[in-house]
């Protein structure tokens, strides 16, 4: 059974501090982008207690979906 699959897709250069951010609909769509922001700036330079907090955010509004978030913060050299 095929089924559409909807790929979203951008061409960006990373700069020194950035941090990509990949999710799923249990994530994007549910939670408030002011709720994302403000749980990625709390978390500081860690990285899992962003993930992590970000998946609590995403249960706290309910959850509905499977909830998949990838974190990575490109290594530029100085």
């Amino acid at each position: 059974a095929g089924s559409d699959v909807q790929v979203d897709t951008a061409v960006t250069r990373a700069q020194s501090g950035d941090i990509f951010l990949f999710c799923t609909d249990g994530l994007a769509g549910k939670v408030p982008d002011s709720q994302i922001n403000s749980r990625i700036s709390g978390a500081g330079d860690d990285l899992n207690l962003m993930v992590d907090s970000l998946v609590e955010a995403a249960l706290d509004f309910g959850g509905p979906d499977n909830i998949t978030i990838v974190a990575a913060r490109p290594n530029i050299p100085r």
